[in-house]
């Protein structure tokens, strides 16, 4: 395995807080087989309600009232510095964070909006799947832990450390062939 295949692995104990066998993380060919490999080990519970889709309205609600943009404009793909500059993202975060009540990924001073990320990733998706990671203890057990969280968490982990496009990561990319982790 190489480092940033240990890295990703590293990353997903974390933040699941489990332990992967190194057979068992040497067997994982795609993203599929760690999810399910994650999704066995972690204590789980059916999802009511789509985790992501509440913070997605929530987040959009938030977006729409304080900066004065029409809902439709609001997308997953949507980048963030379409919406407003990084000076007025430094005074919204606090009020974002005090609205949910929960953490927020940071906004890095640079040409982009970086969060948890190492690479430029500024959509309203990157920042939902921050602010899930960031806070996958509370959410899980208000809301319980599905597999497609599990999958967006993993997805998330892995395009911070390799920084593959977050839409060719999917749950039958290979690592090493389609992602290129090494």
């Amino acid at each position: 395995m190489g480092l940033d295949s240990v890295q990703i692995i590293m990353d997903t104990e974390q933040c699941f807080g489990i332990e992967i066998e190194g057979r068992a993380a040497e067997k994982m060919r795609t993203v599929g087989d760690l999810v399910d490999h994650v999704w066995h080990k972690v204590e789980h519970t059916t999802q009511k309600v789509c985790l992501t889709q509440i913070l997605f309205f929530r987040l959009r609600k938030f977006f729409c009232t304080h900066l004065n943009i029409a809902s439709d404009q609001f997308t997953p793909h949507a980048f963030l510095s379409n919406f407003a500059t990084q000076a007025q993202y430094k005074t919204l975060w606090p009020q974002l964070e005090t609205e949910l009540k929960l953490a927020i990924p940071k906004v890095f001073t640079q040409d982009r909006f970086l969060f948890i990320f190492t690479v430029e990733s500024d959509t309203v998706l990157d920042l939902l799947e921050g602010i899930i990671y960031k806070n996958v203890d509370k959410l899980s057990k208000e809301y319980g832990l599905s597999k497609d969280t599990v999958f967006s968490l993993i997805a998330a982990i892995t395009h911070d450390i390799v920084g593959a496009p977050r839409k060719d990561i999917t749950a039958s990319a290979r690592f090493v062939d389609d992602l290129g982790v090494s």
